[in-house]
Parts: structure tokens; C-alpha cells; sequence
């Protein structure tokens, strides 16, 4: 468990380093123990590390010095006999393709990992944050806001008559108004903000450390590049946005996310789009 932790948190060079290191350990005891007692499913220790932390490129390296160190030990320096001189070399040429069929198998089932991981945490048509980690990264705000007594603004964003355009002209183009959204949201903000789509047409922006002039600075210049987005394809959408700059923040992110949903609620029931920011 702490070798994994460790790993997770090292360089590429670092790993194939402890893999190397590994390699010779298991091939010196290869060497040392006699030619009948076969050691070859212990090199898969070393490739299986770094394959894992360090990626395919690097494995198929220690791949390649599993099967000399292996054939260093086993053959080039043992007193085995073989029926043919080529036999030791077949061997070696044996185990290094299972070796790197081994490493192929890792590097796709940790790459399928990834993938998933990435997925789960994302939202699949925007490529933003979704609400599961939209909630972690907010939580942790939240948490440093606390501590070090900074603001926290929360904005939403609603897309109004969404539905409306999906009916009169798909579902594609209701995918690529997402899109556009998220995108023109994201171009407005900085590294240190948070973008995500909670669901449907509800965008929810964090803004950390930011008090209410600036964040409302930011929610204007994002209301008119959105404007300016729609206009230029001609959707019949327009965008309530409400936000909330907290100076005293909220216990949790359903305290946070409760007060901007009555607000854009009260907004809504206005029958007016616009922008509606306060703060508590």
C-alpha cells in the first residue's frame, strides 16, 4: 500500500528506476539459485510496476532487460545443456513476447481505467465538471474559504427555452448549445475557477477568493459573450444567471447551491431573464 502511494506520486524515471532495481534483485537471485528452480514469473514484478505508473513505453523497456537479465542468469552464465544451441535464445525470444504482451494488456486495462475514471467525473457532452465533481472541488473551497476568510462567489447559469429548441431542432443542436456554453463560460474564467454542468441546462460557475465587483464583472462578461454566441447561430435561447457572493460561507455546497436555486427561482417567476447577483 505505501509502495503504491509512493509511486503514484514519483516521476516516470523514478519508476523505471525502482523497476530496475527490482530487475537486478530477482535476476542476482536468479543467478544464484539453481537452473531447475524457475524465476521467470517474478520479472513480471518490475514490468507490471512500471507499466503501471510509468506507461507502455517504459515497460516494453524493462521488458527488454527482464528478458536479458533473465537470459544473463539462466543461460549465458549457467551450466544448463541444451539439445540445440539456439534453444537458450528461443527461450528469451519466448519471454520477452510474453513479457510485452503483458505490458501490452496493462497499459490498455490502466488506459480503460483512466478513461472511465475521467468519465465519471466529467460531463460527457460539455467535457466540464460534472455535479460529482463539481461538489469535491467546491467542498474544498469552501474548506480554504473558511480557513483563510475569503469570499466565494456562486453563479448559475440557466438556459431558457432549452426545451424549446430541442423540439424545433434536435437533439444535435441542443448537444451543441451545451457545448457552446461551456465553452464560452470556460473562456471567461480563470485556471483557478470552476465550470460545471449540474444537468439538463443548468451551468453552475465557482468563483473562489472573488468578492462581488469582480465576480460581477465576470458574470457580465459572460452573460454578453453568451448572448453574442447564440445570436451568431440564431438560437431562441436567452440566459438567466444569478449568483451569490458569500462572505460569511456557507457549512456546505447544498447550503450554497439551496440559496442561488431560490434565487434564479425568484428570477424566473419574475418572467424576466437577466442577471440577479447579491450577497450574503
Amino acid at each position: 500500500m505505501h509502495l503504491t502511494k509512493y509511486l503514484q506520486n514519483q516521476s516516470k524515471f523514478v519508476v523505471i528506476t525502482v523497476g530496475l532495481l527490482l530487475l537486478f534483485l530477482i535476476g542476482g537471485i536468479d543467478a544464484l539459485i539453481v537452473a531447475d528452480v524457475s524465476l521467470s514469473i517474478f520479472y513480471l514484478i518490475p514490468i507490471s510496476l512500471t507499466t503501471w505508473y510509468a506507461g507502455e513505453a517504459p515497460g516494453i523497456f524493462i521488458s527488454i532487460a527482464s528478458s536479458i537479465v533473465w537470459f544473463i542468469a539462466n543461460d549465458a552464465i549457467g551450466e544448463t545443456t541444451h539439445a540445440h544451441p539456439g534453444i537458450p535464445y528461443w527461450n528469451a525470444a519466448v519471454r520477452f513476447g510474453f513479457y510485452l504482451v503483458t505490458t501490452y494488456l496493462l497499459s490498455e486495462l490502466r488506459t480503460s481505467r483512466d478513461r472511465e475514471k475521467k468519465l465519471a467525473r466529467t460531463d460527457s457532452i460539455t467535457g466540464i465538471a460534472n455535479q460529482k465533481l463539481f461538489y469535491e472541488l467546491s467542498n474544498l473551497e469552501i474548506q480554504r474559504a473558511s480557513r483563510y476568510g475569503h469570499p466565494l462567489t456562486l453563479a448559475l447559469i440557466d438556459i431558457d427555452n432549452f426545451k424549446h429548441l430541442n423540439d424545433k431542432f434536435g437533439h444535435k443542436i441542443g448537444d451543441k448549445l451545451l457545448q457552446e456554453v461551456a465553452q464560452s463560460i470556460h473562456g471567461n474564467i480563470r485556471g483557478t475557477d470552476i465550470i460545471a454542468r449540474l444537468g439538463g441546462d443548468e451551468f453552475a460557475l465557482l468563483l473562489p477568493g472573488t468578492g462581488y465587483e469582480p465576480s460581477q464583472i465576470v458574470v457580465e462578461r459572460m452573460q454578453k459573450q453568451l448572448v453574442e454566441a447564440v445570436e451568431y447561430h440564431q438560437w431562441p435561447v436567452s440566459f438567466s444567471i444569478v449568483a451569490i457572493t458569500f462572505m460569511s460561507v456557507p457549512k456546505s455546497v447544498d447550503e450554497m447551491i439551496e440559496k442561488v436555486d431560490f434565487l434564479m427561482y425568484t428570477l424566473k417567476n419574475s418572467g424576466k431573464h437577466g442577471i440577479e447577483h447579491k450577497i450574503e
